[in-house]
């Protein structure tokens, strides 16, 4: 017997319509089609429905042509240990499920998949991540699956964003918003975070209006919906949006409010996000005092909170600002300290953010050569990056430095920041 005929068969035998069985959170025409198969439930409703029909959800996942004695209680185990966070744990357990399930399209064999996946994402292994899920996919929509197939399309793209797959990345969450919308599911955090998550995809390939456009948007929905840790993320994306395109006033409100809401939920992490933007904004209002208190608050954070590459970030932030603010010496003393570090991590951005700050002190301390050579590889790294900002800002710089020492090459790097200007500005809100 399917899990729908033994939902209706239960049901009946004890007395129960369909819209008492869904309560609150379901229709009664969402029950029916669980019933009739054209719907399968995903394991949080199966639990939900399984409890008011006084059964173990093991009970409606039994089948008898699988052989699937003793897989269900492994399975149960399994997402356990996933909720306490243990993921290699569950994964094995979840590996040893898709390993002796017979039927590779059954429920089980392809929730187990679904599980998989996500213990990957949360493991680190995006790639290996993406390819669990997309086999999930294609049977949890054979499977009609719904819920679960929102889930599937949630953690695919997450892991896509992750491998730097932006527009791949874009088109899952999109798919997985869509099956929310066309089925009027109640899944308002998924929704939110679906939202926040396809706005971090433009922003990423330099798309900064469809990105605002999405954060705006997932402020909007998030209130609404009081969805906070997500409202959260998104004021303060929103806040570093509205900064960077120059919209100070817009950029502090978005960021007060973020700091409000964080003030109950103590997210270590937003507050070093919080500070420095804060602090970011405090800069270019001429209050530079401010500025520094508020970006050694937001590296005091991650130092305690073991933040490391937050903290290399602000600490290259800092430089930047003793630079602005003409404390050379302690600018160059911060880059002695860290500058092993960072170019041990071999982090793009990073090691991109601390060579554009070494060439600003050689240029200041008359060393044109250095400088230039600093710049250079700054800039190929940041259009290995994409980021359209920081080529186009020092691209411009470079070509003001190379004026009296090559003109002709000077040329090349102003016409390279007129290029990215312009694609900046294509993509800015009218």
């Amino acid at each position: 017997m399917e899990i729908g005929e033994k939902i209706k068969a239960l049901r009946k035998s004890l007395g129960m319509t369909q819209q008492q069985l869904g309560g609150e959170e379901f229709t009664k025409g969402y029950i029916s089609q669980i019933e009739k198969g054209t719907v399968t439930p995903s394991m949080k409703v199966l639990n939900l429905i399984a409890s008011r029909l006084s059964k173990p959800v093991t009970y409606f996942l039994e089948d008898e042509d699988d052989h699937l004695k003793g897989i269900e209680e492994k399975f149960i185990n399994g997402a356990n240990l996933y909720i306490k966070q243990e993921y290699d744990d569950s994964i094995v357990l979840f590996y040893e499920i898709v390993a002796k399930t017979q039927i590779k399209s059954s429920l089980l064999h392809t929730n187990a998949m679904l599980y998989i996946g996500k213990c990957l994402y949360y493991l680190g292994q995006y790639e290996r991540g993406a390819d669990a899920l997309e086999n999930a996919i294609h049977q949890l929509i054979r499977l009609s699956s719904i819920e679960n197939l929102v889930d599937a399309f949630l953690y695919k793209g997450l892991c896509l964003l992750n491998s730097n797959n932006y527009p791949l990345a874009i088109d899952a969450l999109q798919k997985g918003l869509q099956i929310i919308d066309g089925n009027a599911l109640m899944l308002k955090n998924y929704k939110a975070e679906l939202q926040l998550n396809i706005a971090m995809g433009y922003l990423n390939i330099g798309k900064l209006a469809l990105a605002l456009k999405w954060f705006e948007n997932g402020i909007s929905f998030c209130k609404k919906e009081q969805v906070n840790d997500t409202l959260l993320n998104c004021y303060v994306r929103s806040g570093y949006l509205h900064y960077r395109l120059g919209n100070l006033s817009l950029a502090k409100e978005r960021i007060l409010a973020a700091n409000s809401i964080n003030i109950a939920l103590n997210n270590a992490l937003v507050w070093t996000e919080i500070y420095c933007l804060l602090g970011l904004i405090a800069l270019k209002e001429g209050m530079q005092k401010q500025a520094l208190k508020l970006l050694d608050k937001s590296i005091t954070i991650c130092k305690n909170s073991d933040f490391q590459r937050e903290y290399y970030m602000n600490i290259i932030e800092k430089i930047s600002m003793l630079i602005e603010v003409d404390s050379t010496a302690e600018a160059e003393g911060l880059i002695n300290t860290y500058y092993e570090k960072i170019q041990g991590l071999k982090d793009p951005q990073l090691v991109s953010g601390l060579l554009i700050n070494q060439g600003k002190l050689e240029r200041r301390a008359g060393n044109s050569y250095k400088a230039i050579e600093c710049y250079t590889k700054a800039i190929d790294s940041f259009i290995q990056q994409r980021k359209l900002w920081e080529i186009h800002t020092y691209a411009k710089e470079l070509a003001d430095l190379l004026m009296e020492e090559n003109s002709d090459l000077a040329k090349k790097y102003y016409s390279l920041s007129f290029e990215y200007i312009s694609q900046v500005m294509s993509m800015l809100p009218l």
